[in-house]
């Protein structure tokens, strides 16, 4: 898969069709993906970038193994779901931003 420069010592990987395309990179035991759609002018690269930027500022609680992170360009879905113990948290938001912010308040 193609490669993409997300920041300080982060790559991600970019796979596409259809008019879709996904950027998709792991920081520590999370897997995360931002989507978007050149069709309709919403790439995910900007989202990309701007996301691995404030995961340096907002660090997401540790997962039991493995954290998803699933972010969409001009889509009200962004996803965040992780396990702690014996709680799965799943959160849901409209904005990639305060997404992060509300995760990272729940260490």
């Amino acid at each position: 898969m193609p490669k993409v420069d997300l920041g300080p010592s982060i790559i991600g990987h970019t796979q596409g069709g259809a008019g879709q395309q996904y950027i998709s990179w792991n920081e520590g035991n999370w897997s995360i993906s931002v989507h978007g759609s050149p069709v309709n002018n919403t790439t995910p690269k900007k989202l990309a970038i701007n996301s691995v930027s404030m995961f340096e500022n907002y660090a997401l609680p540790a997962p039991k193994s493995q954290g998803v992170v699933k972010f969409n360009v001009g889509d009200s879905s962004q996803l965040i779901n992780w396990q702690s113990g014996n709680v799965v948290y799943r959160l849901k938001t409209t904005d990639p931003a305060t997404a992060i912010k509300m995760a990272a308040s729940m260490k």
